[in-house]
């Protein structure tokens, strides 16, 4: 992919944002938003699935296989028939055990992960390194990771390390799916001593949790887990995406605020996304009151208000970067921004245009699921969270960061026309 000039840059930016449209609906071009310099072209969902599968073969998953008919035992089956199964013409799979270090291995062998032998072999079984993982991480074939995320407090900056360079840094996504299952072990990489967890049968408030981790094709990843979900033992709202695309749609109004006597609307051509203004003779603006009503990604994590920013560029008479308008003030109610831009235009008579996109600041403009923090803990040990999973909120917490400082995901687009009059 090259770089685009920002005169070219400039041009996508208006006929994606035009596109696609109904009524003042705009359908939101995941291009633009996830980095509105690079053109990113997206290909539709593939029929055919190219996938790797890595189960962990640490010793603390011995405890889900203790019970042969456990929710775990059932989601390897259940996993590998959806992956053959989901996509019309194909299904190119490949197996491997990682832990220390990574081999690939057979379907028999991966077969042989329902019992305990699977999870004793030396210089697997040590540690659980997820990066190594993620360095395998490739945009033409799906990453699977079956794994209960077990890792030391040391682990957990250069893990997202490795997934920030060979995952976010080349444009790919990660999916975290949680699942909850039977167990019968001992729990390793706590804090404390290795320390037996016995759940109780049909209580699934006992239950252990353990994950998929999911790098590649965003598409890929939500239709992965959309076939793993028509299973009762999923619980589909334990699914988070980390990747730029959080918003699906979104519907844009820009109105002059009443007060700014200088500044008076225009009616346009109807185009969605854009509005037309009218500066009156020895005036220099005024504030323009936007709303936008959004279409979220339920399986992105949800932005917060005080995390949003604008980046506007003057597309006419000349592109460049401009401090003609500014974000003011803005305020969320639910799935509705309501957004001030203080429009100052010190430049004589003429005709201007501008291009405004809404997108999120980086780090720290997000929130986690709260399901990420029901299952997390500091410090889990026999008498207090058990059966949680050590470090879970800061892992995710800093994946979503990572993910966000590189793509600052993108909400709305509008693009404003003001004339300048003499």
């Amino acid at each position: 992919m090259k770089q685009l000039s920002r005169i070219e840059g400039s041009l996508m930016l208006i006929a994606l944002a035009l596109a696609a449209a109904c009524g003042r609906e705009t359908k939101v071009d995941e291009r633009w938003l996830a980095r509105p310099e690079i053109a990113r072209a997206e290909a539709p969902p593939a029929e055919s699935m190219f996938a790797d599968v890595y189960v962990d073969g640490t010793l603390s998953m011995t405890g889900f296989v203790a019970d042969s008919d456990s929710t775990y035992v059932r989601l390897l089956d259940e996993l590998e028939g959806s992956l053959a199964n989901k996509w019309k013409k194909s299904a190119d799979l490949r197996y491997f055990k990682f832990g220390k270090s990574v081999r690939q291995v057979t379907r028999q062998d991966f077969r042989g992960a329902r019992n305990n032998a699977f999870y004793v072999e030396k210089g697997i079984y040590e540690t659980t390194d997820i990066d190594l993982v993620a360095a395998r991480a490739t945009p033409q074939r799906l990453a699977v990771a079956v794994t209960d995320l077990f890792q030391r407090d040391q682990d957990v900056n250069p893990i997202v390390s490795s997934i920030r360079k060979n995952v976010f840094e080349k444009n790919l996504s990660a999916g975290i799916l949680a699942i909850s299952s039977e167990f019968d072990g001992k729990v390793y990489d706590a804090r404390t001593a290795a320390y037996r967890y016995t759940s109780r049968k049909g209580s699934p408030t006992t239950y252990r949790p353990f994950y998929l981790l999911m790098f590649g094709d965003a598409a890929a990843i939500e239709q992965l887990v959309a076939a793993l979900g028509e299973r009762s033992f999923i619980d589909r709202s334990r699914f988070l995406l980390i990747s730029p695309h959080v918003i699906r749609r979104y519907q844009v109004a820009a109105t002059k605020r009443p007060g700014s006597k200088s500044l008076k609307a225009r009616a346009g051509d109807g185009n969605a996304g854009e509005f037309n203004f009218d500066i009156r003779k020895d005036g220099q603006g005024g504030v323009i009151d936007t709303v936008i009503r959004l279409q979220q990604n339920p399986d992105a994590a949800d932005f917060k208000a005080d995390g949003v920013e604008i980046v506007v560029r003057q597309t006419h008479p000349k592109v460049n970067e401009t401090h003609d308008l500014s974000l003011q003030s803005i305020r969320r109610t639910g799935d509705v921004l309501n957004a001030a831009l203080l429009l100052e235009i010190g430049a004589p008579e003429g005709k201007y245009s501008y291009d405004v996109l809404f997108r999120t600041r980086g780090a720290g403009a997000f929130t986690v699921p709260k399901w990420v923090q029901d299952l997390s803990s500091e410090n889990p040990s026999p008498l207090r969270d058990a059966n949680r999973t050590l470090n879970l909120e800061r892992f995710v917490t800093e994946l979503i960061d990572a993910d966000a400082s590189i793509h600052k995901p993108g909400l709305a687009f509008v693009r404003l026309n003001v004339r300048k009059l003499g």
